[in-house]
């Protein structure tokens, strides 16, 4: 295959993950929007706030078990995407780490859930969460990323979110059945795992192989860095509701949670671009760091106007949407609304920074350094600001650290004189 034919293939690759990506996203985005309005308004805002306390907790069990797989094992599927026997070895090796990581955080929920206050008295909503760890731990999702096949990962998670609607719907009618929404989202994720198996034994050819001792300790090792930069980016995203717990009552946390949430939804416009462009990024860069970046620069131009646009659209409308979406006028999540409504602007360049730029080019140090640095100054301003100002402060705080990590990646890569907006 000429070098002409190779760009056009390379083109069309990226052209047909983008879409399948986006059609994820915009899933992903949508049904939120049909679900949370409805939750929001049958369990009211007391039981909303239990679910997303417990969710955000879950949320960590989730990332454990994860481990930064959907970054470094989709880095080693990509390089050895022509071997056959290196990608049995890799998703052996990843999944039976994916299992240890995840018995370990089974543990500490038992732990948590019994010997800690706040979490007594609704111990079960914990564990029904949990099957989406089990869920987690069954979907590769770096598999397809790696092998740029994303249109399996949107088939497959757009089936789960619509199991989760349809079953929300259909059967959940009154307060008392929110204990459903956490078994729901279970069964979503777990049937979306075990499907995904499947596909990749049928369509890729590949089996498991026997687990091996030196490839768990490989993975765990390979995923450390990565691991540490996650835990400390969802440790500042998501710690906000957890603490706003202990200090608000479940009703300001549920305000809190429903406008957290569909920016959320909105933050999600960044992902087809950026899990698109990261396995592709990886690859040119390994044979040209000219070329890479070159790309890195040209996806600046789409997804920083873009976010603007979205940022200053959410901000503008704020009060409209609240009341069209929930059905209120509540000032608490207006508040909230319009203040995390910048997030996902400050996220875009991060995300060019960090995901796109600085672990593409082995910078996994400063990549971690930068969210261990943040994850501190959250826990930090999350204890000053949260008691006081509650969910207030709760959304200032998640701001302002955002913009710390976008500002701190900038000046990292600018002292490695790598300067991406010269054009």
């Amino acid at each position: 295959m000429n070098s002409e034919n190779r760009r056009k293939k390379e083109r069309q690759t990226l052209y047909e993950n983008f879409i399948s990506l986006s059609l994820l996203e915009l899933a992903g985005y949508i049904l939120p929007l049909i679900t949370l309005p409805y939750l929001f308004r049958v369990l009211g805002p007391a039981k909303f706030g239990i679910i997303s306390f417990f969710q955000a907790l879950n949320n960590y069990f989730v990332l454990v078990a994860d481990y930064g797989f959907n970054l470094t094992a989709t880095k080693d599927i990509s390089i050895n995407r022509e071997d056959k026997y290196a990608l049995a070895r890799i998703l052996t090796d990843v999944t039976f780490t994916r299992i240890l990581l995840a018995i370990t955080t089974f543990l500490a929920m038992l732990f948590i859930v019994n010997f800690i206050d706040r979490f007594r008295g609704e111990q079960f909503i914990a564990f029904l969460f949990f099957g989406v760890v089990i869920g987690q731990v069954l979907f590769p999702q770096w598999f397809f990323l790696g092998l740029e096949r994303m249109k399996y990962i949107t088939t497959l998670n757009v089936l789960s979110k619509f199991v989760f609607t349809v079953l929300v719907f259909v059967f959940v009618k009154k307060e008392s059945h929110y204990y459903l929404v956490p078994l729901f989202t279970s069964i979503g994720f777990i049937l979306t795992g075990v499907i995904s198996l499947i596909v990749i034994y049928r369509s890729f050819g590949i089996k498991f192989k026997i687990p091996r001792f030196s490839g768990i300790l490989f993975q765990l090792k390979n995923g450390w860095q990565v691991f540490q930069s996650l835990i400390s980016i969802s440790f500042y995203s998501t710690v906000s509701i957890l603490i706003l717990g202990f200090f608000a009552s479940d009703e300001i946390v549920g305000y809190y949670s429903a406008a957290s949430r569909l920016i959320d939804a909105a933050k999600r416009l960044i992902r087809p671009i950026t899990q698109t462009l990261f396995p592709y990024v990886s690859k040119k860069i390994t044979e040209s760091k000219e070329a890479g970046l070159n790309v890195i620069k040209k996806s600046i131009r789409v997804l920083i106007p873009l976010m603007f646009a979205v940022s200053v659209s959410l901000f503008t409308l704020a009060p409209l949407l609240i009341d069209i979406i929930y059905s209120s006028s509540s000032r608490e999540i207006v508040d909230v609304f319009r203040i995390l409504c910048w997030t996902p602007l400050v996220i875009s360049f991060s995300a060019i920074f960090g995901l796109q730029t600085m672990l593409p080019l082995g910078m996994k140090n400063e990549y971690s350094r930068t969210y261990f640095i943040a994850a501190v100054l959250g826990l930090l301003l999350f204890l000053i600001i949260t008691p006081v100002y509650k969910h207030i402060g709760a959304a200032v705080a998640v701001l302002s650290v955002e913009m710390f990590v976008s500002v701190y990646m900038y000046v990292l890569l600018r002292m490695r004189r790598i300067e991406l907006f010269v054009m």
